[in-house]
């Protein structure tokens, strides 16, 4: 029973609540000019997750006010930890302003990130994760059979209080996502209700042997995690406050930042985790996702493929947009998939009309066609037309959008036909980055 490490958890009470990481002395450097007052550090939502920045001073009334745009700030009151990483947090400003008797406040946003703390003694990392959806399932026991064939139940995993833990093995990392326990339990009403921002989860990773911790490559592998983790959300979610602990479990270290990931507000959006989220096929793809992610030709086209689906997905009222997104990753991965298998050369790949390149990849991953039965209206333009299957229809009203000189675009721009597109090329689209994180392709 794994009941280490054992790290802050913040609750919030509503969606967008900030959270209060400093306050206290601090003592602003610009150039040569350094002034003392009250720092204020603070996890913020708007317009999107960021560690931002209060510094309030009095200025005397013969002293001339002065604009910082970039400075430095020191917390004079941070806790102490075995050493600190860095002395200065860097701060851009964004606002200013001057009440009172001389009473200033500059407000800003972190820059770069600020380590507070020991790297060398990592054994364990901590971070929450933004706006993933809650569960109560886990992966945290096996079967095993004894010399008598009995089968038994076994725990291996169980990390401290959180509900709904899943574990991730994976080349030699361990990573546990658990659903946090809110003691606010109308959180995720409220998101669901209003939009915005929550803590909703919260994960831990560690090598599978015990072993000591290299931050920047558990950074890396942290990366790609939450990448995996957005693309089965159908949003961008974020690794938000992370932290590292010793082998004992204690904290040693703790890190600010804008989060690597922009992540996305709240909303249902749509998952390929809906209809199968009671079982545990997340666990099951993320080392196929794994590997291809570690490949330097897939993990460029992975990344681009699910930025260009997340982003389809949130024009749910510009079909246009999301149409060529979808068809852009579809070819993509196309030609990726064919290079991979070495079986035809970029100048026969050019020759095939676009419809037959995704044709290719969809055969090569035993997708099926996509009928016309749920599609009328495309199913009506395709008669017209003379189309041969939904490949050709979802390519030609692509081309109707970005070429303007064929003509009847009225007709075919209809909002049911782009509609209907829109839903096919999605389809297509999710099931092949399903299918390559689900399989070996070499």
């Amino acid at each position: 029973m794994r009941d280490k490490p054992v790290p802050n958890v913040y609750h919030q009470e509503f969606p967008n609540q900030q959270i209060l990481l400093y306050q206290g002395l601090a003592e602003l450097r610009s150039g040569e000019k350094i002034i003392k007052g009250k720092g204020i550090i603070l996890l913020t939502w708007h317009p999107y997750p960021s560690i931002s920045v209060e510094f309030e001073y009095f200025l005397d009334s013969n002293e001339d006010e002065e604009s910082f745009s970039n400075y430095e700030l020191k917390l004079i009151e941070s806790v102490s930890t075995e050493f600190i990483f860095q002395e200065y947090l860097k701060v851009r400003s964004t606002e200013s302003s001057g009440w009172g008797k001389g009473q200033h406040k500059i407000l800003g946003y972190l820059t770069d990130p600020f380590v507070k703390g020991n790297l060398n003694n990592l054994y364990s990392i901590v971070f929450d994760v933004t706006n993933f959806y809650w569960f109560s399932i886990n992966n945290t026991f096996e079967l095993f059979e004894d010399e008598e064939d009995n089968e038994i139940e076994t725990e291996r995993e169980s990390w401290l209080y959180f509900n709904g833990q899943l574990v991730f093995d994976y080349d030699g990392w361990h990573i546990v996502l658990s659903t946090l326990n809110n003691e606010y339990v109308d959180l995720r009403e409220k998101l669901i209700k209003n939009g915005g921002y929550g803590l909703t989860h919260i994960c831990k990773i560690e090598k599978q042997d015990g072993s000591i911790l290299n931050f920047d490559e558990a950074y890396n592998v942290i990366k790609a995690f939450t990448y995996y983790l957005s693309f089965a959300r159908g949003l961008w979610v974020a690794p938000i406050l992370v932290s590292g602990f010793n082998k004992d479990g204690y904290q040693v270290m703790e890190e600010w930042r804008c989060p690597i990931i922009q992540a996305d507000r709240w909303n249902q959006g749509y998952s390929w985790l809906y209809d199968c989220f009671e079982e545990t096929i997340i666990v099951d793809i993320f080392p196929y996702f794994m590997q291809r992610w570690q490949d330097d030709m897939w993990q460029d086209v992975m990344r681009n493929c699910i930025q260009w689906l997340m982003e389809g997905l949130h024009y749910n009222r510009s079909e246009n947009t999301s149409i060529i997104l979808f068809q852009a990753a579809l070819e993509k991965l196309s030609w990726t998939c064919i290079k991979s298998k070495d079986c035809l050369s970029g100048d026969g790949f050019k020759k095939l009309r676009v419809a037959d390149q995704i044709r290719l990849l969809i055969s090569f991953l035993n997708i099926p066609i996509i009928s016309f039965d749920e599609y009328p209206y495309l199913e009506k333009k395709a008669k017209e037309r003379n189309w041969k299957d939904s490949l050709q229809a979802l390519t030609e009203v692509r081309n109707v959008i970005v070429h303007p000189e064929i003509k009847d675009t009225s007709s075919f721009l209809s909002i049911e036909i782009l509609e209907e597109t829109t839903s096919i090329a999605k389809n297509y689209l999710l099931h092949s980055l399903l299918e390559i994180c689900s399989h070996d392709l070499q």
